[in-house]
């Protein structure tokens, strides 16, 4: 599993100003074997950020065929079943293939200060020996230049 903040050039980044947005890619793949079902991932935000929500959502479909409002603004090749965004993380479940797929979103710098971004962890729901984590790292915010 890979967890990076990349800036609007796509590359990854240490460093912003308050109200820049940055892309979150989380990168996840199963390992000697062709795909593992029903993983979770959990990806902690850094202190001083909050994630980006389109306006309205747009409509989709989930698997199971019900309506789903998702109001992430998200991208990359992995397709997660469902996200839950919460106020100090967000959530998806999916399936892991062989290959490696990126799920993307967007979040916003509020805060001045240096943070510590935690690791993202995943683990298979019905088969707990089965988990990935991220690395750490860190990343600081600072005032907008006038």
């Amino acid at each position: 599993m890979l967890h990076e903040y990349l800036g609007p050039d796509g590359k990854p980044v240490t460093s912003v100003k308050v109200g820049d947005e940055l892309t979150v890619r989380v990168r996840l793949r199963a390992v000697d074997r062709p795909f593992v079902s029903s993983v979770a991932i959990v990806d902690l935000l850094p202190g001083g950020f909050e994630v980006v929500l389109t306006p309205g959502g747009a409509e989709s479909k989930s698997s199971a065929g019900t309506g789903v409002t998702r109001r992430l603004a998200s991208g990359g090749t992995w397709n997660a079943i469902n996200v839950d965004v919460r106020e100090d993380r967000v959530l998806l479940y999916g399936v892991a293939l062989r290959e490696l797929h990126e799920y993307t979103y967007r979040i916003r710098a509020t805060n001045v200060g240096r943070f510590v971004a935690p690791p993202a962890y995943a683990e298979a729901l019905y088969e707990p020996l089965v988990r990935a984590r991220s690395l750490p790292s860190r990343i600081t915010v600072e005032r907008p230049s006038r």
